[in-house]
């Protein structure tokens, strides 16, 4: 295991698989690469003729990386992905990797924010899951919302724990995310959805100014943006406050 807690990918099949996902109907091959760790997706990338802009924070694994390929297609900046720029990455549309499982919600906000139109990821099984949970569900919540806001996300396959060395204790699955055509300012999102989802068992209008009878859990992720328009069209902060005179 890694001084960070990620494990590698040893699997060829599997770096082949996110390779052809990651490729499927584009037409650009500028990619960026989070966590490429010992270059084992690295070096399918670049076979497929890639350009590969990797995130690698351990300077010793980096190091290794640039000794590895010494390729012109290949530039890594050793540092954590969250700190990437918009100015580093350059305008690139693509992203892949095989992400730290204890900051997955973390990275997909941050790929959020960059615009990333074409994202494959390696995750956590339990965290793939919570991404393409359905409204009433319980693992349905704030990370789901926001990620099917922006993304239609897919489950493509789960992945046993020996496609890893070392072995995880927790099992994995690939995800494929297609970002669609929503246009609205993030940050504010973020805020209205984090603040509607401090208690998502409660009805959607004790939550907002809004006539829905179903509770917050159970509106899907295109009702979501509706509101967060419409309090923004009514000049309204979208969350009620403990004043408003509704119950729980």
């Amino acid at each position: 295991m890694r001084p960070y807690g990620q494990h590698f990918l040893n699997d060829k099949s599997t770096a082949i698989k996110l390779v052809e996902l990651i490729s499927h109907d584009v037409s650009n091959r500028r990619v960026v690469e989070i966590g490429a760790g010992k270059g084992f997706i690295t070096g399918f990338l670049l076979q497929a003729g890639f350009q590969v802009l990797a995130y690698e924070i351990d300077q010793k694994l980096a190091k290794q990386l640039c000794q590895k390929f010494a390729s012109p297609g290949l530039k890594v900046y050793v540092k954590d992905f969250l700190q990437s720029t918009p100015e580093e990455i350059e305008n690139i549309n693509l992203c892949i990797g095989s992400i730290p499982y204890q900051i997955s919600s973390k990275i997909i906000i941050k790929l959020i924010e960059l615009g990333f139109q074409k994202v494959v990821l390696i995750v956590q099984k339990e965290f793939a899951e919570k991404l393409v949970a359905e409204p009433g569900e319980k693992r349905y919540s704030f990370i789901t919302v926001l990620a099917q806001s922006f993304y239609d996300v897919q489950k493509v396959s789960n992945l046993p724990k020996s496609c890893f060395s070392p072995a995880p204790k927790v099992d994995s699955a690939i995800l494929s995310m297609c970002r669609n055509h929503v246009s609205i300012k993030i940050d504010e999102y973020i805020l209205f959805l984090r603040k509607i989802f401090v208690s998502p068992n409660k009805m959607v209008h004790n939550m907002i100014h809004s006539a829905i009878k179903k509770r917050v859990r159970e509106l899907p992720a295109d009702e979501f943006l509706r509101l967060f328009f419409e309090e923004g069209q009514n000049g309204q902060s979208g969350v009620v406050s403990n004043s408003s005179g509704f119950n729980n």
